[in-house]
């Protein structure tokens, strides 16, 4: 995204004939109109109520929200996700139809951090992920999937291309059954998930990823965070120097490695005014508040192609609103 994937999204169904997918459900038409800006991605894990439930015009900038998560360890939503599932449908309704008119998107954030389908006995299929997953988008008539996919030793050590497989496979068969133009698949790697001639990545991570499916995935909420103590704290580790552990990271060094500029999307733990006012399950370490965020961004000939925060109950309308700097 960063010349800027930009999107200004208002979503029109349209009902044509359409044919049967291999799961056996009508895919209904529905077109994603042409992006117009910046991604701003938030995520919503914990403390979001059908009673709370962020209005479009609560969000304020930021024009993808996504609920966490669903999980493939029992292929069911939790969380805010299971939030949505169980909230009355009416209401449902008239959330999406708000988000809509504000251009806005709202898709579910699947895996996470502890769902881990290679790990299980026997390891989760990629093809029957991908089929429970586009069930649940449909059923609920989300905007997409995001991809928080977050096995590391499936792609280092003796199991390194195992990982890479999965997400290769899942991503086709998610983008098979929910075609682009009509719905959005963003994943949310790690940032050294993209370290290249990595010794401890030997198959490539995200970077092979890229280069297999990269066309299939509309952009990255790249975590530039959780990664060590002072690492992706300064401006400079963002865009211009890498922090020592994770060479080759920086948004420019992304570049390089054949991310598409518009693609990168910067993502950050939310906190109100200091890393005090943050709870470990927004993030350890990385954080950096959104006004000197802002000031980076904006210092930067080369942009980001949004911004990313994870989550919304510290990282409101006025934490993106200065955040994202002189990004529109």
């Amino acid at each position: 995204m960063k010349s800027t994937i930009f999107f200004t999204l208002a979503i029109a169904a349209l009902v044509n004939a359409a044919p049967f997918n291999r799961n056996g459900t009508t895919l209904r038409r529905r077109d994603l109109p042409a992006r117009s800006g910046p991604v701003y991605s938030v995520y919503a894990d914990v403390g979001t109520t059908a009673e709370t439930w962020p209005s479009a015009e609560n969000l304020g900038d930021w024009n993808d929200f996504l609920m966490s998560f669903w999980v493939s360890d029992g292929s069911e939503p939790r969380d805010v996700a299971a939030v949505w599932a169980s909230m009355d449908p009416t209401l449902r309704q008239t959330i999406l139809d708000q988000y809509h008119a504000a251009g806005k998107t709202l898709r579910v954030a699947v895996f996470g951090q502890f769902d881990l389908p290679l790990q299980r006995s026997p390891p989760g299929d990629p093809v029957e992920i991908a089929s429970a997953i586009v069930d649940f988008v449909k059923q609920f008539n989300l905007d997409g999937v995001d991809v928080d996919y977050e096995d590391t030793d499936s792609f280092s050590g003796a199991k390194a291309g195992t990982g890479e497989d999965f997400v290769i496979q899942l991503t086709k068969s998610l983008r098979e059954l929910l075609p682009s133009g009509q719905f959005l698949i963003s994943h949310a790697p790690q940032s050294p998930y993209f370290i290249p001639n990595s010794s401890i990545f030997t198959e490539g991570a995200y970077l092979k990823i890229n280069e297999e499916v990269g066309d299939s995935i509309d952009f990255y909420n790249i975590q530039f965070y959780n990664q060590g103590i002072g690492a992706y704290e300064t401006c400079e580790e963002h865009f211009t120097a890498a922090p020592s552990n994770f060479p080759g990271t920086t948004v420019n060094d992304l570049i390089d490695s054949g991310i598409p500029q518009e693609k990168i999307i910067l993502g950050k733990p939310g906190l109100v005014s200091n890393p005090a006012d943050a709870t470990v399950d927004d993030a350890i370490n990385g954080f950096v508040d959104p006004v000197t965020l802002g000031q980076c961004i904006t210092s930067q000939s080369t942009k980001p192609g949004g911004v990313m925060a994870f989550q919304f109950r510290n990282a409101n309308a006025a934490w993106i609103a200065e955040a994202k700097g002189d990004l529109p």
